[in-house]
């Protein structure tokens, strides 16, 4: 049986390979308040972490309240803060921000 510690490390671990869904809904975004804010998109019912360097970019566009190109995945990506939404290869997607 795994424990709190173990699950913890698991979901860190994976958060690292940034290789499959972490959260299934909002509320089970673990409490990250000591951490630096983490955005993330929608992707079916899941909510997908971006990477480190995609993750400062959209906060510093979110903090001057801009919106523009970033490459997410090795491809380009409209993000647009203020709407919350990043379009790319004509989807649209829902990004939040999480751990504020």
């Amino acid at each position: 049986m795994l424990s709190e510690t173990d699950v913890l490390t698991v979901v860190i671990l994976i958060h690292v390979k940034n290789s499959l869904c972490l959260y299934p809904n909002l509320e089970s975004v673990p409490d990250i308040t000591t951490m630096a804010p983490q955005w993330v998109y929608a992707a079916g019912n899941c909510w997908v972490p971006f990477d480190y360097v995609t993750n400062s970019a959209i906060e510093r566009l979110w903090r001057v309240g801009a919106d523009g190109n970033l490459n997410v995945g090795g491809y380009l990506a409209y993000i647009n803060t203020a709407g919350l939404y990043m379009l790319q290869h004509n989807t649209k997607r829902t990004i939040t921000r999480t751990g504020c």
